[in-house]
């Protein structure tokens, strides 16, 4: 059985992670582990400690034993009778999370997020940011206050390019997996600047979304083929294309007006500079949505 990671940090919607992430592995069919990584002996620097390196190691074993009686506690709450492998490591949280979804291939990464709606871009790029940048698995970044929910509508954000397959077969996926209907939606900037005119014509611009709407219509049918392997019949797939200038803050609007209750999105690596200048869609979605997001990365699990 493959393996999902949940990062739990000791905090109050430790519950609502746990909670979220083994529904997941159930629907899934994947071994979940509850992660915990203690980051305080960082702050402990060479050179720079004031505290006995024998006296500080029992300090971290006692942090470690009392953080593993915590998980334990709460995998017995949520997931009674059930047997969860608990694992408590000791550095920065994202790279932590990182090195250890490589070591065990997970297949899937869940961090927790949403909970406090001002700091919500202190929490992501703290954790999950790092992670989603990183790691090769996927990650669902849930929000907390809508842990354990039903899913019953999965929105799956494209960019229509090569390398969003992976993206792809998770919504599917996810969307057979739980029974939802599965909304494919396709933001482009085309017509949404006032230049625009000056750069194509009329028939031009008609004609390239017209190629945008044939090639939506092929995504949609090969999502409804791929779900209606892990659920009875065809799922219910549909398209919709829009035209906005900031497409993350599109998505994020149209999954909180038509009731998404989890985004699908990939992610393609940028590098640094182009992230700064550019920004990156799937953040922006991490950002703004006010739901679970799921990101994928095209060479990701």
């Amino acid at each position: 059985m493959k393996t999902m990671l949940v990062a739990c940090a000791l905090d109050g919607d430790l519950p609502e992670v746990a909670g979220e992430g083994f529904r997941f592995a159930e629907r899934l069919g994947l071994s979940p582990v509850l992660v915990h990584v203690d980051s305080n002996p960082g702050v402990f620097v060479e050179d720079a400690a004031f505290l006995d390196p024998a006296r500080l190691e029992r300090m971290r074993a006692d942090y470690a034993e009392l953080a593993a009686r915590d998980l334990r506690d709460v995998a017995a709450a949520v997931a009674p009778g059930k047997t969860v492998e608990i694992v408590v490591r000791t550095g920065k949280a994202s790279d932590e999370l990182c090195e250890l979804a490589k070591e065990r291939e997970a297949e899937l990464v869940v961090v927790g997020g949403g909970r406090r709606a001002r700091l919500r871009h202190f929490l992501y790029g703290r954790t999950a940011l790092g992670v989603v940048r990183r790691t090769h698995a996927a990650v669902l970044t849930t929000n907390v206050l809508r842990a354990r929910q039903p899913v019953h509508h999965v929105l799956f954000a494209t960019d229509l390019e090569e390398g969003s397959e992976r993206a792809e077969s998770w919504a599917a996926r996810l969307g057979g997996l739980f029974g939802a209907r599965v909304t494919v939606l396709h933001v482009s900037q085309l017509g949404s600047d006032k230049l625009l005119p000056y750069a194509m014509t009329k028939d031009e611009l008609t004609a390239i979304r017209a190629r945008l709407a044939a090639s939506l219509e092929e995504v949609c049918a090969r999502v409804e083929r791929a779900s209606s392997q892990y659920t009875p019949g065809s799922a219910t797939v549909s398209a919709q294309l829009h035209f906005a200038r900031d497409p993350a803050t599109a998505i994020a609007e149209f999954a909180a007006e038509d009731h998404v209750d989890l985004v699908v999105v990939g992610t393609h690596g940028r590098k640094t500079l182009e992230r700064v200048l550019l920004g990156s869609v799937a953040e922006g979605v991490l950002h703004k949505s006010k739901v679970s997001v799921l990101t994928v990365k095209p060479g990701g699990a």
